[in-house]
């Protein structure tokens, strides 16, 4: 069954001509480990017949009884599904995949050309990416719930945002076009609430073949089933009219000297020469030294790729990195099908930069990396506020021969080594000559007069792309140890799709470890809507540390006084 974004338009269109309405479902969060990602999605029609997988069978029929629910009310529905429990926990069917998704049921007028799949084909069609802004469920006036929005980015700046577009929504979809993935933004106003989704849409990959000979049959076969655009190209007109490639996207008749002229190399993600001529095959490549294809493929043993290179000359070292020759990945086999299946399977690889090895030899976790280390967290202290309340800067304190940022900052070090970092306000650059001979990293927030949101928003802007998640931290809490975050670390191990709070005083707080895919929620924040909002929010994905020691934080000088006197 394919499930890629031109099956799903085609299979649209398919069904458009039996049903005036159909039901989208789209994956639009997920955490642990899941059999789809979020952005996935499939068709349901009002027959209870669905089109593409999200879950691999686990949780469908399910999802049908919602999805009739939505055909008959004609209103959308968001879905969630917990599979993390043992097998015999959940709804008895069997489950248990270590993973939790959260689903958006959306009815669709077949004969309405706004909605969702319209406009991922219109993306598809244009071939440049674009994010696809869902609102999934709003209190706003001007945004309904349902509404969908196409945003083009040029250099990082969105070109066509809709006059009545909220601000606060554009931190997501910024994210959503520089990593070309899917996100889930909650955001909370004064008096509105507001759920977005935002996914990239990317144009799928476009493969060239030089040669229409028969074994280029079986390559547009498996190709064509990735949903990937086909371009054939062949100097010999007879070749090209087999009925075998009318499935391709486009047949282009041209010689070598042609080539660039009739197809826009810049547009090819993958190339692979297989005229059986060595002489054309050096021709074409020599008019390919332009084109920006990740990868290009040239049939026949490694003295053959080494002439063809060497013909280059000079040009040569403009494609060399991006030469493979034999082409494919070393399965076994001789027959056509079977070169086929390892050509397509190292070009997928190549596109992905992955290796291509198998992966039941992986040592790590096939969507995060570091299962059982904790190298892909990372830890804020939060030292930005003015501390109105106390009436001085508390981040210098001295207590037990340092201040409370310095010990904050060698606490958070004994567990996480160097990946610490400080976020600084109030009299940032008074602060920061107490700890810059310190071997951590500093953040200035300009904005912290605006609320502990910003300077949370503010950590996460600055992550590096491998952190996994990250661990706040307040200075004004003395009395929290390395013991405690070793708890919260090592909770944390144990499934790193949950948030780990600090468990105290009948409530759950910091310091608190917050995994990715809760990253989109904290850009969501405004004023002095902190952490623990998250925390509650997402609730059923919480767990804690018992820390009755998160309890005392320093917020006037008797709290200060108290702590001298323990």
């Amino acid at each position: 069954m394919n499930t890629n974004l031109s099956s799903l338009v085609s299979t649209f269109h398919d069904l458009r001509q039996q049903h005036d309405e159909l039901v989208l479902a789209t994956i639009i969060e997920t955490l642990g480990s899941t059999y789809r990602k979020a952005g996935a999605r499939m068709l349901i029609t009002p027959d209870a017949d669905f089109f593409g997988l999200l879950g691999g069978g686990c949780f469908e029929a399910d999802l049908l009884i919602h999805a009739q629910g939505v055909f008959d009310n004609h209103q959308s529905k968001i879905v969630f599904y917990d599979m993390r429990a043992p097998e015999d926990e959940i709804w008895g069917l069997g489950l248990g995949c270590n993973g939790a998704v959260r689903i958006l049921l959306q009815l669709i007028s077949t004969n309405n050309d706004e909605h969702a799949i319209h406009l991922i084909e219109r993306v598809l069609e244009e071939k440049e990416s674009q994010v696809l802004v869902t609102i999934c469920e709003s209190s706003h006036d001007d945004l309904k719930a349902e509404e969908n929005y196409l945003i083009r980015y040029e250099d990082n700046v969105p070109l066509n945002p809709p006059e009545d577009w909220p601000t606060e929504i554009a931190p997501t979809s910024l994210r959503a076009h520089q990593t070309g993935s899917s996100l889930l933004s909650q955001l909370e106003t004064e008096d509105k609430s507001l759920t977005v989704f935002c996914s990239a849409i990317t144009p799928p990959n476009h493969l060239l073949i030089i040669g229409a000979g028969p074994d280029a049959e079986p390559v547009i076969r498996f190709v064509k089933e990735l949903g990937w655009e086909i371009t054939v190209v062949d100097y010999r007109e007879s070749f090209l009219n087999q009925e075998n490639f009318s499935v391709v996207n486009q047949r282009i008749l041209a010689t070598p000297e042609q080539l660039s002229e009739r197809v826009n190399l810049q547009e090819i993600d993958a190339i692979v020469l297989m005229t059986h001529k060595i002489e054309y095959d050096e021709r074409y490549l020599n008019n390919l030294t332009s084109t920006s294809a990740k990868y290009i493929g040239l049939l026949g043993p490694a003295a053959r790729r080494d002439r063809l290179l060497t013909s280059l000359g000079d040009d040569e070292k403009l494609i060399r990195e991006r030469t493979y020759g034999p082409v494919g990945l070393d399965i076994g086999g001789e027959l056509p099908e079977e070169i086929a299946l390892s050509l397509v399977a190292q070009i997928q690889a190549t596109l992905f930069e992955r290796d291509g090895g198998p992966l039941h030899k992986k040592t790590t976790p096939l969507h995060e990396d570091n299962e059982f280390s904790n190298s892909d967290l990372h830890a804020v202290i939060l030292a930005a506020g003015g501390a109105k309340r106390f009436g001085g800067l508390k981040q210098l304190l001295e207590y037990k021969g340092t201040s409370l940022l310095r010990r904050s900052i060698d606490i958070a070090q004994s567990v996480l080594e160097k990946r610490v970092s400080v976020i600084l306000g109030a009299r940032a650059q008074k602060v920061k000559r107490d700890i810059e001979n310190l071997d951590t990293r500093i953040i200035i927030n300009d904005d912290w007069e605006s609320g502990i949101a910003s300077s949370l928003k503010a950590v996460i802007e600055t992550l590096p792309e491998d952190c996994s998640a990250v661990m706040y931290i307040l200075c004004d809490q003395p009395l929290v140890t390395e013991k405690h975050l070793d708890q919260l670390s090592e909770l944390w191990l144990n499934d790193k799709s949950k948030i780990v709070a600090s468990a105290y005083a009948d409530t759950i707080g910091v310091p608190v470890i917050i995994p990715r895919d809760y990253f989109s929620a904290i850009m969501g924040l405004k004023g002095d809507v902190g952490a623990k909002s998250v925390i509650t929010r997402y609730a059923e994905n919480v767990v804690s540390v018992n820390i009755p020691e998160a309890e005392f934080d320093i917020d006037t000088e008797s709290d200060y006084m108290n702590l001298l006197s323990k």
